[in-house]
């Protein structure tokens, strides 16, 4: 079952002696938006930032083309 209130709440209205259970693909989910945001709060409150480029932390780094080039629109031949 989706884990909607509304879906819990009719199950409950109509049919009174059935277990609600969600499914796995909801539980992973719920799960990774609760990993995530413990994530991004942990990050906030040791770092003060989302995350810059060349962050240590995050492993960010600017993009680049194969060739060098800082922009995949820009030509590399000037």
């Amino acid at each position: 079952m989706d884990p909607f209130a509304g879906y819990k709440t009719a199950i409950d209205d109509k049919l009174g002696d059935a277990t609600a259970v969600l499914d796995a693909l909801h539980v992973v989910k719920l799960g990774t938006a609760a990993i995530d945001e413990v994530r991004r709060r942990v990050q906030q409150d040791t770092l003060g930032h989302r995350g810059r480029t060349r962050d240590r932390f995050t492993g960010s780094r600017p993009s680049s083309a194969p060739d060098g080039r800082t922009s995949p629109t820009s030509s590399g031949s000037g």
